[in-house]
């Protein structure tokens, strides 16, 4: 297991503990009724898989484009830098996708709302940099996207946002690995 791998193990704990904590603290119903969602959980994970798959292929799509060439390099190295194996991309995946939405759309959604919290979370993760317009174009098609992961969370249930997360990472690092 390499360094990113347990990084990403930590960072599943801590975001999901905190997350847990805050969203019993700020949403109304319980934390078991909002993890059970609006919808069941079997339609829940096929709208999931299929947003995140679709999400993750037009993200992919995007960074391909030739106007988004250093971008797509500058992130296809530093992923080939970490050689991370078939397994690491499922674990880093699996961390992000639960501990990040239970964490942003659990918790921070509570008190931001859809739209500031969506804004927040790419930003935080760099994608909305001012001073290079590929990066902040990429930056604005993943804040549509997490804007629908959000109200996916608050229609649906937050296990819809949770499977499509997972499936955007695995997409994207696997394409990443594979170019």
């Amino acid at each position: 297991m390499n360094r990113l791998t347990r990084l990403a193990l930590i960072s599943l704990f801590i975001f999901s503990a905190l997350g847990l904590y805050f969203a019993d603290r700020a949403r109304e119903p319980s934390i078991v009724e909002f993890i059970g969602g609006q919808w069941a959980m079997w339609s829940q994970i096929s709208l999931g898989f299929a947003v995140g798959l679709l999400s993750g292929w037009v993200a992919w799509w995007w960074i391909k484009q030739d106007f988004m060439s250093d971008v797509r390099n500058k992130y296809v190295n530093l992923f080939k830098s970490f050689r991370l194996s078939t397994a690491d991309i499922v674990v880093i995946s699996l961390c992000a996708g639960i501990g990040e939405e239970l964490f942003f759309r659990g918790a921070i959604q509570s008190y931001l709302g859809v739209i500031w919290t969506s804004i927040l979370f790419v930003a935080l993760h760099g994608y909305l940099n001012p001073r290079d317009w590929a990066m902040a174009s990429y930056g604005l098609l993943m804040t549509l996207i997490i804007v629908a992961l959000g109200y996916m969370t608050e229609t649906i249930g937050i296990v819809s946002s949770i499977v499509a997360h997972v499936m955007i990472d695995l997409y994207l690092l696997y394409q990443m690995r594979r170019a």
